[in-house]
């Protein structure tokens, strides 16, 4: 069986990031070429707005995969050694600053799943004992 939690998104995020865009292409359309810079914004803005509602994190059997845009990393639920809440602003599979840090046993994830608590049950029940955030 397997359990799909979304990656929550916030909202101030997506402002951002379309402020800065827009921000980049006024200058073209100010410049007389309206038509380039929708364009080029568009183009922009798309896959970015799909790539971040579209971050998963799957729990099938024992593996916790990680589906962002076009790649995928599957980790041993097995491996897990804490988990933290963090606000950490490194790069990660996570459309939100509300993370959690997953410590395995050789490697570090954040996460940013909307139903953390859920997720951390989840991940509880798979390893067959209590993973509770530090």
């Amino acid at each position: 069986m397997e359990k799909v939690y979304r990656s929550k998104v916030d909202f101030w995020l997506l402002v951002f990031i379309y402020a800065v865009i827009i921000a980049s292409v006024v200058p073209i359309g100010y410049s007389g070429d309206l038509i380039a810079s929708v364009i080029i914004a568009s183009v922009l803005i798309v896959p970015i707005t799909f790539y971040l509602f579209n971050i998963k994190y799957v729990i099938s059997g024992s593996r916790l995969i990680v589906k962002d845009g076009l790649f995928s990393h599957a980790y041993d639920i097995s491996d897990i050694q804490s988990i933290r809440p963090t606000h950490t602003l490194l790069s990660a599979p996570a459309a939100s600053f509300d993370r959690l840090e997953i410590n395995f046993t050789h490697d570090t994830l954040v996460v940013s799943p909307k139903h953390k608590d859920d997720f951390i049950s989840q991940l509880s029940e798979v390893a067959k004992r209590e993973i509770k955030p530090l």
